[in-house]
């Protein structure tokens, strides 16, 4: 019964307990109470008082009698105190007893004594005064309890909290750890090891599935028309396809967000991912140039990129190749659309000079007015080196084929056919020749994703 006062419902009435042996003065008190806005208990003895007190629990005013048979007003307010011990009690005699008054004061907790006969007046505000005491009180222990509540809440939130970062941590760690397994797979890394790696990134919320392989497509693409050799290619497009392999380690509260959402310390978290990859690839024999081009990814051509803030040609020009395909790989939804080039020049046209090298310009501005390039982009491929006699029927090739003395013999773009492919043999039995030919082949889990999401 210890939290009884603090119990009451809100809207239910404070309800005055009198005490007194004497009838007469019960009716005339009650009759003084009549008026007020309260409930009001009548009992002729202590031991009635307490069984009141145990079934109402809205009681915030006792007044009793002191001299009372069987059980003094003192002894009831002692008592009474262990049922109700928010309630204002107030001691009522018809004579002076000093004792009677500290005693109640000390063992009853009483809050006013007051003699026979009274005032109405002044008992009138007494009651009053006590029930708006009362009231407070209450209204304090509520509020504790809420405050008790809350904090409760709280640190049942806190709770949660700390297990779902536990087990956020325990992503990560199994993440890297399976991340450390394909690095330790392969001493010499291929397209069989860097896939599953890129895979298993594209797993993580946040991270679009597919991007890595839009951005290596259309790097791929840029490469072929600035005249890189097959092995500048090899490398750009691996650090095409890894570029965001340090946000394998990023929380999932960065990932969901754009730069433009986080806030200062989720941006400083966020621009660690190019220095993470380059850590991971570091790791990897042979990787080192490809570890060089992702940690640089983000640079801008006016310096105010980051994780080092180089500037111009400072920058390797492998990683302003993928700067550009980051950003150009938004609008892959609309590749396929009427004026797409001219709105993604239009996009990247104010970019150049401050975010991506100016000098890259016009070689994007052949790819995309390309018709055959610009929808070759929508469909992520990578281009293979093959043998002469592993070419089949439908294949497309990716580079010009020429003889040895640099005759065209067939034309990047070409599909391969039953035809061309009899010619082209013929041709290299005549002549004892084995020309380069490297073809596209397509990647796997790609997905498309929403034009208005930019580059992260």
């Amino acid at each position: 019964m210890e939290s009884a006062a603090h119990e009451i419902a809100q809207g239910v009435p404070i309800a005055v307990l009198l005490v007194d042996d004497e009838q007469n003065v019960l009716k005339a008190l009650r009759r003084l109470l009549i008026d007020e806005d309260c409930e009001v208990f009548t009992a002729t003895s202590g031991r009635e008082g307490l069984e009141i007190l145990k079934e109402k629990e809205n009681v915030g005013v006792i007044i009793s009698d002191q001299r009372m048979p069987e059980m003094t007003g003192v002894d009831f307010l002692e008592q009474a105190r262990k049922v109700a011990p928010y309630a204002m009690k107030i001691m009522l005699t018809g004579y002076a007893d000093v004792h009677a008054t500290a005693d109640a004061i000390n063992k009853g907790r009483a809050h006013r004594y007051m003699t026979k006969p009274w005032d109405d007046d002044e008992i009138l505000d007494v009651v009053r005064s006590a029930v708006d005491t009362y009231r407070l009180i209450l209204n304090n222990r509520r509020q504790e309890e809420a405050e008790k509540e809350e904090q409760k809440n709280i640190q049942g939130l806190n709770l949660q909290l700390e297990k779902l970062v536990k087990y956020q941590q325990n992503e990560l760690k199994r993440k890297d750890e399976k991340l450390k397994e394909f690095l330790q797979a392969e001493a010499t890394p291929g397209r069989t090891t860097v896939l599953p790696i890129l895979d298993l990134l594209e797993s993580r919320s946040g991270v679009d599935q597919g991007h890595g392989r839009f951005v290596a497509t259309i790097a791929t693409e840029l490469c072929r028309e600035i005249g890189y050799s097959p092995d500048e290619l090899e490398t750009i497009t691996t650090a095409s396809l890894l570029h965001d392999l340090g946000k394998i380690s990023s929380p999932d509260s960065v990932l969901a967000k754009s730069p433009d959402e986080m806030s200062r310390e989720e941006l400083m978290e966020y621009q660690l991912h190019p220095t993470r990859g380059q850590r991971a690839l570091d790791e990897m024999d042979g990787m080192a140039g490809v570890g060089t081009l992702v940690r640089h990814h983000h640079e801008a051509f006016d310096g105010t990129g980051f994780p080092d803030r180089l500037k111009g040609t400072g920058i390797p020009l492998g990683s302003r190749i993928i700067a550009l395909a980051d950003f150009v790989s938004r609008f892959v939804p609309i590749l396929d659309k009427e004026n797409a080039s001219e709105r993604i020049l239009q996009a990247v046209e104010q970019r150049f000079g401050t975010q991506y090298d100016p000098k890259l310009q016009p070689y994007l501005v052949n790819l995309l007015r390309d018709e055959t390039s610009r929808r070759s982009l929508a469909h992520p491929r990578y281009v293979k080196e093959l043998d002469p006699e592993d070419l089949i029927e439908g294949m497309e090739l990716a580079m010009d084929i020429r003889s040895d003395a640099g005759v065209l013999l067939l034309k990047r773009g070409t599909i391969m056919n039953s035809g061309s492919l009899l010619a082209f043999e013929k041709y290299c039995r005549q002549e004892n020749e084995k020309p380069l030919v490297f073809v596209y082949f397509p990647y796997d889990r790609v997905t498309t994703s929403d034009e208005s999401k930019g580059p992260q």
